[in-house]
């Protein structure tokens, strides 16, 4: 057994020390097709080259470049189906790769903008947190004494979601979204009632509201001329909301007399379907082969969301002394995320 473990380490030093071996004999190559390209036998890279390339041996950048002097030398013996074909090896084997404009020849940077080296299309998840505030359209009230009297107060949730970018042209991207986004706020009123004798408001109720959205953000993205590997871009379009559930947590207080129970469910209050603009921007990290991205965006309600034939809960009225106002939804919400682009390079069609 002790010699057969021996047996097994030696036989793995010395793939190592081959596969070793192998690579520091393809980095002479390398540095032997350099030499041979600078000194004009142009012809005689790609054969110098090529037992490299096919093998494992190479590193990425090192691919790269041994096939970046195989282009040229296709470019300068003007075999041009060998240079697109060396040219499609290079988007292949590292897809973010782009020309050094200051140092690549101008024949080299224009064979490579014939191809589609960009990604078709990215796809990623997304989180974040928002804070939403009920931007009051007109007031509806209980008691007689309440109009005027309550107190919107913003509240911090959450959303998620599932998100698509394609270019549509230029620098603008198609950028839709499905999201699950819930949003929180607070209402509070302290004039419930009047005392007649002092004519004093008293009695307080106080709601905290979540509600939960089904979100599809259809959105345009501009993106900056910026890196690889730093993009700014800032974003725009609308957003519709599907409620899928809601429910208020309601507390009243009448003169040390406490009102309290469980979430009342107040979903059929709202509209089924609700519109928002949505305006942001941000900023996306390339991270080895995905990009991390960050956003910040303002969510602005357009309509009213609540269903005015269903606008009062008898739970809620005739136990809390409360219903709710005509209101939009306004957010301010910040996201992170992870994009995952997928590249598929093709040779462009010339115009």
């Amino acid at each position: 057994m002790k010699r057969s473990v021996i047996f097994l380490i030696g036989l793995f030093s010395v793939g190592v020390v081959a596969a070793q071996e192998q690579a520091s004999r393809c980095a002479q190559t390398l540095r032997l097709a350099q030499s041979t390209y600078e000194s004009g036998r142009l012809q005689e890279v790609p054969g110098i080259l090529q037992g490299c390339i096919d093998g494992v041996e190479f590193s990425v950048v090192e691919r790269t470049n041994a096939l970046r002097l195989v282009v040229l030398s296709y470019i300068y013996l003007e075999e041009h189906d060998k240079a697109d074909q060396a040219m499609m090896d290079i988007l292949n084997n590292e897809h973010f790769y782009a020309p050094n404009e200051a140092v690549d020849p101008p024949e080299f940077v224009a064979l490579f903008n014939t191809f589609r080296h960009k990604p078709v299309w990215s796809a990623g998840i997304k989180i974040g947190g928002n804070t939403s505030y009920p931007w009051n359209i007109s007031n509806y009230y209980v008691g007689s004494t309440s109009v005027g009297q309550g107190e919107a107060s913003q509240q911090y949730s959450f959303q998620f979601g599932l998100y698509f970018e394609k270019q549509l042209f230029g620098d603008f991207f198609g950028a839709p979204e499905i999201a699950f986004t819930n949003h929180k706020f607070s209402y509070a009123n302290e004039a419930l009632s009047i005392d007649e004798n002092t004519g004093e408001n008293f009695g307080r109720v106080e709601s905290v509201v979540s509600q939960n959205w089904l979100d599809l953000n259809l959105l345009v993205q501009y993106a900056f001329k910026n890196s690889v590997e730093t993009q700014f871009f800032v974003t725009l379009g609308p957003t519709v909301s599907y409620i899928v559930g809601a429910e208020g947590t309601l507390v009243s207080d009448f003169r040390g007399f406490t009102v309290t129970g469980p979430s009342v469910d107040e979903k059929d209050r709202y509209n089924p379907l609700n519109y928002s603009i949505i305006a942001g921007g941000g900023i996306k990290k390339k991270i080895g082969g995905l990009y991390l991205l960050a956003d910040i965006r303002y969510k602005f309600g357009i309509n009213n969301i609540i269903d005015s034939s269903n606008r009062t809960n008898i739970e809620q009225t005739f136990d809390y002394g409360y219903t709710s106002n005509d209101m939009r939804i306004q957010s301010l919400m910040i996201n992170v995320g992870i994009m995952y682009p997928y590249f598929k390079p093709k040779k462009l069609a010339i115009k």
